[in-house]
């Protein structure tokens, strides 16, 4: 798996025994070409190392410093690729528990419920047709003035602007 375009995925190592009943399907999968060629198509680095009288298994190496470690015994060839094709695809750490509450509930959404093509049904109906607004008339200023209605002041206002508070003459 990918974090902000970064493989986390660093290197494998692939530890099998040459004797043992357990490590057959790892065996025939080092002596056909599925390994080298998955190895090539993920870029991924793969360590192999012989343990006789253990069991196979993979260890994972990841960059930000976590290692996991998947037993494969007695796995088939397919199964061993898919536990390569897991830990490619994996951070590495088990998930991030949340405290808050889950997210599906019994009670349905208001907005009604998921349907696949929900996009590609709107709209069914076509949107209401209007008149046009009237037109705009053009009146003249003599006109506009006529129409406003002039309020009487504010009292406050009314002596304010008879009675300046500062002369223009400096002292009051």
């Amino acid at each position: 798996m990918s974090v902000k375009g970064v493989r986390q995925l660093k290197s494998i190592r692939f530890f099998f025994c040459d004797i043992g009943g357990s490590s057959h399907g790892a065996r025939k999968l080092l002596k056909s070409n599925e390994l080298v060629e998955f190895m090539k198509q993920h870029n991924l680095k793969l360590d192999i190392y012989l343990k006789r009288g253990h069991h196979p298994c993979l260890s994972a190496t990841y960059i930000n410093g976590f290692i996991r470690d998947v037993p494969i015994k007695s796995y088939n060839q397919d199964k061993i690729i898919d536990s390569f094709m897991k830990l490619w695809k994996s951070l590495g750490r088990r998930p991030l528990k949340h405290n808050s509450a889950a997210v599906s509930k019994e009670i349905p959404s208001i907005q009604g419920k998921w349907r696949d093509d929900l996009w590609n049904t709107y709209p069914k109906h076509e949107m209401e047709h209007k008149d046009p607004p009237p037109p705009i008339t053009d009146i003249t200023v003599e006109e506009r003035k006529e129409k406003i209605i002039k309020k009487p002041l504010h009292p406050t206002t009314r002596i304010l602007r008879d009675k300046p508070t500062i002369s223009h003459h400096g002292l009051g």
